[in-house]
């Protein structure tokens, strides 16, 4: 992070406004801020921690930012009179922050109102991306300016207005802090990479807070390096392991109790094998001598298959712990073929079992198919003699109603033979009908057509029309033009008359133009009147500069004046400040001395050969000389000698600083010139000044006379102008009138008239001739139209005469073709068309049972013989059914086309039937079957238990199989995790991880190190590199326990805590370690650029060669690239380092110096 610019006003004891332009500061790397106590040092470093956080360096809360706005601005000022604007560099990125502090104002009119009444003003906002090329572009110009406030004003101005920016946050921050600004709090920090407390730490130590991060607490400051260096990834993957060692476990868990519980079922299903005794009794129905089954080889399901699941399944040690979860994971392939093994008997005892009972079933479903075989064969039989009887006496019902259907098929016969003629008989009744109607359409027509008017007469008077509509356009064309003549007739009398009025405007204006022209010669010489004026005002437009030359002359001569006084000033502080300090060396020495003093008589007679407790020395100067009383007395009044000339030689010092820092002001302001130059400017400006000054008395004569001159020339210009514009209308006018002449000649106005109006009389009257053309037309059309419809009329009433005489040849040729006698014979038989539909379906239904039920007897036959054929004949010797292939033989012979015969055989064939089904005795075959059928249903349900069992253990098996499987693959796959986690955890402490060290206080502790590394590698400049750290004892197991600081002191060869540090041992540690750390963050962050450091105040706990030892160490750190700014009063910074920012107090309203508003002055050296 770079600081490049910063402008404050109404900030703190500021009210004015003040430009830093820091980049020109930094230049040499060290800066100090120097003035008095409370003119507003700190206050720089706080806008700036300000601008980015919304918070101040000594974090004093809102009481603190309350102090941001200036006291003395005026109640009423606006909320923009108190803003500091910061613009800063992170990774080649350059923002701008603008922010207004919040603050209480009365109401408007209400100054008097008590405080609580007042009304609050929001902290506002705004954070912008600059334009990075427009950026270096201004500060290139920056950079060639000599003065460090106008380089931060054109940077800030340049920030302010650019256009091309991006904002990055806007908003205000309500009363409550609820939103706005605070909505944005989190930008800067994702920005730098830094949050307030951490700029407080590692770019900033404030007033007062330097030790605070030497002094935190370990687990504060562990907490803030896994902040700053974003180490809580590794507490993530603490985190993460945890979660993960946590999800293997429940698996490893979840898997065993699944395992478990498997193991527990297939053990309660062992309970339910089928026994020996089971399996004899459904072994003895069946011929022993084919059994497949092996009796030897099957044994009785073991009580010790259940004792050894049970034992393998439960916990072998007598402990609670589940062994399938503690078991070590080198042991679980052991167990697991343990279990294999339990199940591979089980398998083949189920087995054995299964292969007997199929064997037994086997046997009975045989004996079932033979009784169901009769049983099928009987019915089928019983069924093939019931369905030709049924048919036969089919037949015997249709042969009764033969008579009633032949009477039928005549009538339909005879219907289907009358309906021809009846067709033919229609026809000519629909055309006799067809030629009465033609024959009165004709007169019709014929009668329209002799009432109309004659064609002959309808085309004269169309003739006649056409002739007078020929008129009436030649007529109208020859009005057209004489109306046309008319026109331009009227048309040149108008524009001779504008002609005459335009050739008066040219005569008004020449005479205009003449009266101007006079008026201009009244005047007198143009251009001298204009130059004399014009060179009146330029003398008179110098003036500001002229006194701007003869002021600066005037104060320059005023500055030589005051830098001789403050040289003879600056020697004589310099004898002063040289005294006070030799008086302060002197009082420096006594002190020393009475200190030792002091503690000789505290630490007692030191004994020769013995060590110092202070410097570890054997040999010592001297012995106790003095009381403790009298030892403690003088150090103290030594104390206060130093102290006061302590203060006086820092007040000498002050004086001569600030002495020298107003000569070097003015000698900075008056390099570029000298005390005879300065006088003679002023000069030179008053000689000026007094020529201004008369010039000035004849500026408003000379004014007059050239505005009227003006004002002449743009009337003689104007009336030019105008007789130029009336000359141009009168001669286009002219020219105009000319032609229109030329167009008009040999017209006359009279004749004219008096054609037209001849003309129209004569175009009315072939109007109304021509009006009767079109109803002509139409009449005509008409006519027409009549005369064709009598000739179409004509020919069809013809052409129906035909149609009936063909019509009735046909009738006659119909009755004759089918066989009636008459017409009157042919329409009597005819019949409704739905009756007759209802008579032919009823023949055709008769014909259609007919041949089905001889068609379906033949196959009943058919079927019969092929029954009574299947299996060798089983049906004839099962049912003793001799006679039957005798019968049917019978059947077929007895078959003839007469009806007495047919009649005949169907008796014979009816007595057969009846025999044959009283012959079969299906009682029997079915009680045999059912014997047959329990048998087979014992020995299957026998099967099927035993198969049903084998099927489960089979299924219970694949259960345990794949939860076996899973819990030797689930701690097989946990093992890796759990041994990561143990380790990274800190919970492993057999030899991996004896300390039990988290990975994030690992981590933490590295990066430590590496601070403590950097700090020390600074220490060993200052102060003798007498102090080293290191990481104190206790910095073991996770990251929350901290880390603590150990601090090593070379004099006493030991280790000790922090507190015992003295206050300038605090400091420059305090700083060293700030640095380190800085350092480290730099260098093992990316995206956190550490270009500025700032230090506020401590250097007075010093003393003058550890002092020396860390500005030292400062300007080495500065050479590297950061910038550094000091504040502090002591004044050998002052001397040590040439590049400052004065703070200096201004004076009050009432004019008291000291009291008013600060200011803000540079030293550049």
């Amino acid at each position: 992070m770079k600081i490049r610019a910063l402008a404050i006003k109404g900030i703190g004891p500021y009210k004015d406004e003040f430009f830093i332009d820091f980049g020109k500061l930094s230049r040499n790397g060290l800066f100090l801020i120097d003035g008095d106590t409370g003119a507003g040092k700190s206050t720089i470093i706080d806008a700036i921690c300000f601008a980015l956080f919304g918070t101040m360096t000594r974090n004093d809360g809102e009481a603190g930012k309350e102090r941001m706005r200036s006291r003395f601005l005026d109640k009423q000022a606006g909320a923009d009179a108190s803003r500091v604007e910061l613009i800063f560099s992170e990774n080649g990125t350059t923002y701008y922050i603008r922010r207004i502090p919040g603050y209480n104002r009365p109401k408007r009119g209400h100054l008097d109102a008590p405080e609580s009444e007042w009304k609050h003003e929001s902290e506002a906002v705004t954070v912008k991306q600059l334009n990075q090329q427009g950026f270096y572009s201004a500060q290139e110009s920056a950079e060639d300016m000599t003065d460090i406030r106008k380089a931060g004003e054109a940077l800030i101005d340049f920030a302010r207005n650019d256009a091309d920016a991006t904002v990055v946050a806007n908003g205000a921050r309500q009363a409550d802090g609820s939103k706005g600004a605070k909505q944005t709090d989190g930008v800067i920090p994702k920005i730098v990479g830094l949050n307030a407390d951490q700029f407080r730490t590692v770019i900033c130590l404030p007033q007062g807070q330097f030790e605070s991060f030497l002094k935190a607490k370990p687990e504060d400051r562990s907490k803030m390096l896994i902040d700053i260096f974003r180490l809580g990834l590794y507490k993530d993957i603490e985190d993460a392991l945890q979660d993960m060692e946590r999800e293997k476990n429940a698996g490893i868990a979840s898997s065993s109790s699944v395992l478990h519980g498997k193991v527990s079922e297939l053990k309660g299903a062992l309970s339910n094998l089928p026994s020996d005794d089971d399996a004899s009794d459904n072994h003895d129905d069946s011929n022993t001598d084919d059994s497949d089954a092996d009796d030897s080889e099957v044994e009785a399901a073991p009580t010790g298959l259940r004792d050894l699941l049970e034992e393998w399944n439960g916990v072998a040690d007598g402990s609670k712990n589940d062994q399938l979860v503690e078991l070590p994971v080198d042991n679980v392939p052991t167990k697991r073929q343990e279990l294999d093994g339990i199940l591979d008997r089980i398998d083949a005892k189920l087995d054995a079992l299964t292969t007997q009972g199929d064997a037994i079933r086997r046997k009975a479903l045989q004996k079932r198919d033979e009784a169901q075989a009769d049983c099928t064969v009987a019915g089928k039989l019983e069924e093939d003699l019931h369905k030709q009887k049924e048919l036969v006496e089919n037949q015997t019902s249709l042969a009764a109603g033969k008579a009633q259907i032949d009477e039928i098929s005549r009538r339909v016969e005879a219907a289907r033979n009358a309906q021809p003629v009846s067709d033919a008989h229609d026809a000519v009744s629909e055309a006799e009908t067809a030629v009465s109607q033609k024959q009165k359409d004709l007169k019709e027509a014929t009668d329209r057509l002799e009432a109309m008017e004659s064609k002959e007469a309808l085309t004269k008077r169309q003739t006649e029309a056409q002739k007078a509509q020929t008129a009436v356009a030649a007529g109208e064309a020859e009005r057209q033009t004489c109306q046309s003549d008319l026109n331009q007739l009227d048309q040149l009398d108008q524009a001779e008359k504008e002609l005459a009025g335009l050739q008066e405007d040219v005569a008004s204006a020449q005479k205009t133009l003449e009266e101007a022209e006079a008026k201009l010669a009244e005047c007198g010489d143009p251009e001298k009147i204009v130059s004399d004026y014009d060179n009146a005002q330029n003398i008179v437009t110098s003036e500001p500069a002229r006194q701007t030359a003869f002021d600066t002359a005037t104060k320059a001569l005023a500055d030589f004046d005051e830098l001789d006084r403050l040289h003879a000033e600056e020697a004589k502080l310099g004898k002063a400040e040289k005294a006070a300090h030799a008086a302060h060396d002197a009082a420096q020495k006594k002190y020393e001395e009475a200190e030792l003093e002091r503690r000789i008589a505290e630490l007692g007679a030191l004994e020769d050969g013995q060590p110092c407790p202070v410097c570890g020395s054997t040999e010592h100067p001297r012995t106790r000389t003095a009381s403790d009383a009298d030892a403690t007395a003088a150090a103290e009044e030594a104390a206060a000698q130093l102290k006061d000339a302590q203060a006086a030689w820092e007040s000498a010092k002050s004086e001569l600083n600030q002495c020298r820092g107003k000569v070097a002001a003015l000698e900075n302001g008056l390099k570029d010139t000298t005390r005879d130059a300065a006088q003679s400017d002023r000069d030179a400006a008053r000689t000026a000044l007094d020529t201004i000054e008369q010039t000035k008395k004849a500026l408003p004569g000379l004014k007059e006379a050239s505005q009227a001159l003006d004002a002449a020339q743009k009337a003689r210009d104007k009336a030019q102008n105008e007789v130029s514009v009336q000359q141009g209308k009168a001669t286009t006018k002219q020219e105009d009138v000319a032609k229109r002449r030329e167009a008009c000649a040999g017209k006359n106005r009279s004749e004219l008239t008096d054609r037209i109006a001849a003309l129209d009389k004569q175009i009315e009257a072939d109007r109304e001739i021509a009006a009767s053309l079109d109803a002509i037309a139409k009449a005509l059309d008409e006519r027409t139209k009549a005369e064709a419809d009598c000739r179409s009329c004509t020919d069809v009433l013809e052409q129906k005469r035909k149609d009936l005489e063909s019509a009735r040849a046909k009738l006659d040729k119909s009755i004759s073709e089918h066989g009636f006698a008459s017409l009157d014979a042919a329409l009597a038989a005819v019949i409704d068309p739905q009756e007759l539909s209802a008579l032919d379906g009823q023949v055709r239904s008769y014909e259609q049972k007919v041949t089905s039920t001889n068609d379906q007897l033949d196959a009943a036959t058919k079927d019969l013989r092929g029954h009574l054929a299947e299996d060798g004949g089983r049906a004839l010797r099962l049912l003793s059914l001799d006679e039957l292939p005798k019968n049917l033989a019978l059947w077929t012979a007895g078959e003839s086309d007469s009806d007495a015969d047919a009649e005949q055989a169907v008796a014979v064939r009816r007595t057969h039937l009846g025999s044959a089904i009283a012959a079969i005795d299906g009682e029997e075959l079915r009680a045999r079957l059912g014997e047959a059928s329990q048998a087979y249903d014992d020995a299957n349900s026998a099967y099927e238990s035993a198969k049903s069992s084998y099927d489960d253990f089979a299924d219970k098996r694949q259960a345990i199989d794949e939860a076996a499987d899973d819990w030797e693959a689930t701690r097989t796959e946990a093992w890796p995790y759990q041994r990561m986690s143990q380790l990274l955890r800190g919970n492993n402490s057999k030899g991996d991880n004896a300390d039990k060290l988290t990975i994030s206080a690992y981590a933490v502790q590295q990066i430590f190190t590496a601070v403590l590394d950097e700090t020390n590698v600074i220490l060993r400049g200052i102060h003798g590199g007498i102090f080293r750290l290191s990481l104190g004892s206790g910095a073991k197991g996770n990251a929350k326990q901290g880390l603590p600081i150990s601090v090593y002191d070379a004099r006493t060869n030991r280790n000790s805590d922090v507190k015992t540090l003295s206050g300038g041992e605090t400091f420059f540690i305090s700083l060293a370690l700030s640095l380190g750390l800085a350092r480290v963050v730099q260098t093992r962050t990316s995206g956190i650029e550490m270009g500025v450091f700032f230090i506020d105040e401590g250097f007075g706990t010093l003393d003058d060669t550890c002092r020396r030892d860390v500005i030292l160490e400062l300007q080495k750190l500065a050479e590297q690239g950061r910038s550094i700014g000091i504040i502090s009063h002591v004044s050998q910074l002052q001397e040590s380092i040439g590049t400052q920012i004065k703070v200096t107090r201004g004076e009050s309203a009432g004019g008291k110096e000291g009291d008013g508003p600060s200011r803000i002055d540079f030293q550049l050296v």
